[in-house]
């Protein structure tokens, strides 16, 4: 390869990496003018989606909060005999004078007891959520939450007392076909069975409730001995607000106004040559939270604009190292092509030279 084809050949490199350079600064420059359009069309965006929904917000406060005043009125003029689950005088009156309450102790009179207390449960529960997330009554939650367990562990004693009572009659109300006792009792929200063992038979090994999947096998030992199983069934969800995963839930009150996803384009920033444009000053008329988000998008613009220059000028410098390092290799291969030449070359050169001297 002759010298003039080697320099042809790396001005034609030097060409091709100038017009990749230039290639690659105009789709920067046109990925951030396009990054900037979406940008501004998103603020154009947010803040007339702010200036629909911000007076909606307050008209919904208004209209939780009047919901909430004709709640507590009806709850004022119902006059049905039933305690006010948030009044804390009322509902401690209530729970004192059922648990101490030994006459009416029967399935009849529980099951009706089950069902109000479950009604002032489902009450309290929309009485928190009812409650706004700058409201004062924030501080009666955990009050609401703990008079919810009071009621929930009375209701799970008086049931206790009633399985008693129920036993005492086993022998009265035996069944003739197995001697033992085989009871249910059951409504929209609780199922109580019971067996006891009263026949002492060791040929009956085990009772099955079919209709609720619920059953049972006796050892030996057990089949002579006095005893009585007791199931009871929750229809209604006890669990949840006790179990330890409860404690990981976070309630959030209000929605977080950001409906508009971040637009999926390359912010990247015109290159460092390009001319500074001063920035608009930030409207102080506009929202807190538009004025943040607006500053917030500049700083990220100003940092894709810093790191745009930077990748830039780590390419030109790989570039400029990658263009010497083919310019050397270049020199290399034209040094071992002059030390290759053939002997016989040289001996011709040499005897043309001694040639002229002799004619000479």
């Amino acid at each position: 390869m002759s010298n003039t084809q080697v320099k042809e050949a790396r001005v034609r490199a030097e060409i091709a990496e100038k017009e990749r350079i230039e290639n690659e600064k105009r789709l920067a420059e046109e990925r951030a003018i396009v990054a900037k359009e979406i940008n501004e069309l998103r603020r154009r965006e947010l803040s007339e989606f702010y200036e629909f929904i911000l007076p909606r917000q307050d008209e919904a406060h208004d209209l939780r909060e009047k919901q909430r005043e004709e709640f507590k009125w009806k709850r004022v003029m119902q006059c049905d005999g039933t305690p006010d689950p948030s009044s804390l005088l009322e509902i401690n009156t209530f729970i004192s004078l059922w648990r101490d309450e030994q006459q009416r102790i029967n399935v009849e009179y529980t099951m009706k007891q089950t069902n109000l207390v479950l009604s002032l449960i489902k009450e309290l529960y929309h009485v928190i959520n009812s409650i706004s997330k700058d409201s004062p009554e924030n501080e009666r939650i955990p009050i609401y939450k703990n008079t919810i367990h009071e009621l929930e562990d009375t209701l799970h004693y008086k049931w206790r007392q009633t399985a008693h009572s129920i036993m005492l009659k086993a022998t009265d109300l035996q069944d003739f076909e197995t001697n033992n006792f085989q009871y249910i009792a059951e409504n929209e929200n609780v199922a109580l069975c019971i067996w006891a063992n009263l026949s002492h038979n060791p040929r009956i090994k085990g009772y099955f409730y079919e209709k609720f999947g619920f059953g049972f096998d006796l050892p030996k030992p057990l089949s002579l001995a006095n005893i009585a199983i007791v199931g009871f069934f929750l229809k209604y969800d006890y669990y949840s607000e006790r179990s330890l995963l409860a404690k990981c839930r976070v309630r959030t009150n209000e929605y977080s106004y950001d409906p508009i996803p971040e637009p999926l384009v390359d912010e990247t920033v015109k290159p460092v040559a390009a001319e500074v444009v001063e920035e608009e000053p930030i409207d102080p008329s506009l929202p807190a939270d538009i004025r943040k988000l607006m500053e917030q998008s500049r700083r990220r613009e100003k940092e894709a604009a810093a790191a745009a220059a930077a990748a830039t000028a780590e390419a030109e410098a790989k570039a400029a190292k990658e263009a010497a390092e083919q310019a050397a290799l270049q020199n290399a291969d034209e040094a071992k092509d002059e030390d290759d030449v053939p002997q016989n070359a040289l001996n011709r050169k040499k005897s043309i030279r001694d040639g002229k001297l002799i004619s000479f």
